[in-house]
């Protein structure tokens, strides 16, 4: 009976877990539609049946304390979330899981170069967030403690997985109309800007992954050289027109590098076209440059040291 009713426990507080991590708050109050409402239901209760059965199979026997009433159990699953969240965030550093998720943000740019590749990355990586976060507590934990370790890999619990992993994916679905946190640059407090491992806009130029956050990083140490410089001056000027001579010269040879290692068309295609608007961008700063150092160079607006950073 005490087995039974520990299941039970923990099957309704997985019902509040997961509206706790999809959602933020309780289906009724964040669903505002009520087929999706009714939908969303009818896809939880499904998921939790096949989680009930796939415990079972695997002689995963949740060891509850009985709660003193029904809120006590809504506070746990709120606690459990925001632990597993936690968990999720520090898993998504790791170094292994960031190649991985620079492979797919990569893979999904290249699909459609057009799309901005800052709201790329944050949807990859809260999407795939918010899955850790389920699946870490509903099956890891489970598998983990379970006494049948054998049969975790068995076709039997394979088809329950899959099936469970189909559910979820349903439920997401649905979850995303009504939580923005899928689409919010960072999901909860324990993720950085991690949008930096795959794909990032460098001057309006997007570039992959840590020859990206090389060449901001040389921008703005060049930038911060210039701004040391006195205000309003044309050596300070000079400076930063040198600054972005030379940043536009990086990232064309990231653009050229990166059009002669991909296989797609639409990519290649859309890195040349880059690198035309980086050497024109380029053009104009050497331009602007050329008649700045012209005008200035020699005169009596120049101090001595101002002089010196001019060539």
């Amino acid at each position: 009976m005490k087995k039974n009713t520990s299941m039970i426990i923990e099957m309704l507080r997985n019902w509040y877990f997961i509206d706790s991590v999809l959602l933020n708050d309780h289906a009724k109050y964040s669903i505002k539609e009520k087929k999706d409402y009714d939908e969303y239901v009818s896809l939880k209760a499904a998921v939790l049946s096949d989680l009930q059965e796939f415990y079972n199979y695997i002689g995963y026997s949740p060891k509850n304390n009985i709660p003193k009433n029904h809120k006590k159990i809504q506070e746990s699953a709120r606690e459990i979330a925001v632990q597993t969240k936690s968990i999720s965030a520090r898993m998504l550093e790791n170094q292994d899981m960031m190649k991985h998720m620079k492979g797919v943000i990569k893979e999904q740019f290249e699909k459609n170069p057009k799309q901005d590749v800052s709201t790329l990355s944050d949807k990859v990586i809260n999407e795939r967030f918010i899955k850790m976060c389920i699946d870490n507590m509903l099956i890891g934990r489970p598998i983990l403690k379970c006494e049948h370790t054998d049969k975790v890999s068995d076709f039997k619990s394979e088809i329950l997985e899959q099936s469970y992993l189909t559910i979820r994916s349903e439920l997401i679905n649905i979850a995303k109309k009504y939580n923005n946190s899928f689409n919010n640059p960072i999901v909860n407090e324990g993720i950085g800007r991690l949008a930096a491992y795959g794909v990032m806009t460098v001057l309006g130029f997007s570039l992959y992954g840590s020859v990206a956050r090389s060449i901001q990083g040389f921008y703005n140490r060049c930038s911060n050289r210039c701004g040391a410089l006195r205000l309003n001056t044309a050596a300070k000027k000079v400076c930063e027109l040198k600054c972005k001579v030379q940043t536009q010269q990086k990232i064309i040879s990231s653009l050229r590098q990166s059009a002669a290692q991909t296989n797609n068309v639409v990519a290649r295609n859309k890195f040349a076209k880059d690198v035309q608007r980086a050497q024109l961008r380029m053009t104009q700063y050497q331009r602007q440059l050329a008649e700045l150092t012209a005008k200035n160079v020699g005169s009596d607006n120049l101090e001595p040291a101002e002089r010196a950073t001019a060539y």
